[in-house]
């Protein structure tokens, strides 16, 4: 089975400004701006990011397969797509799932995107064992950006 993006259309959000007062490093100048606006500076950077090779933040031992190559370009369009209609509706915007088999590179693929998006990311797993291994693998290869559970 290849990697799919399942679209989701959440339901109201209050977007506050309440726990926002520190500036994180991957979302530096991002303070108290709209989710659109972050959403729009995302897709920009992850745009720049896979058309020059050089992503926002630096990855470390990340070599794509063609297939996470096609499903990084999908979430881009996805992004931008959230982007508009976040900012078109002012509705909140919406949110991914990707789903694969076991060992295809969902965790690459995430790693990737943060690293082209350089905006603060949640990312949900069904088990403390696979948290715990996500989190590894995002610290070994994004180094220095914080990585927390």
């Amino acid at each position: 089975m290849s990697p799919q993006i399942i679209r989701r259309r959440a339901g109201s959000h209050d977007i506050r400004r309440a726990g926002e007062q520190t500036v994180h490093l991957l979302e530096s100048g991002f303070t108290f701006r709209t989710m659109s606006d972050r959403l729009q500076a995302g897709a920009k950077a992850m745009r720049q990011g896979i058309e020059t090779g050089k992503p926002l933040i630096p990855t470390v031992g990340i070599e794509n397969r063609e297939d996470q190559n096609a499903i990084i370009a999908k979430l881009l369009v996805y992004i931008e797509e959230a982007a508009a209609a976040s900012r078109n509706a002012l509705q909140p915007t919406t949110r991914a799932r990707l789903v694969a088999a076991a060992r295809t590179g969902k965790t690459i693929v995430m790693i990737r995107a943060v690293s082209l998006l350089g905006l603060r990311t949640v990312i949900l797993a069904p088990s403390t064992t696979i948290v715990e291994k996500t989190v590894a693998e995002f610290r070994a290869k994004l180094p220095g950006v914080p990585v927390t559970l």
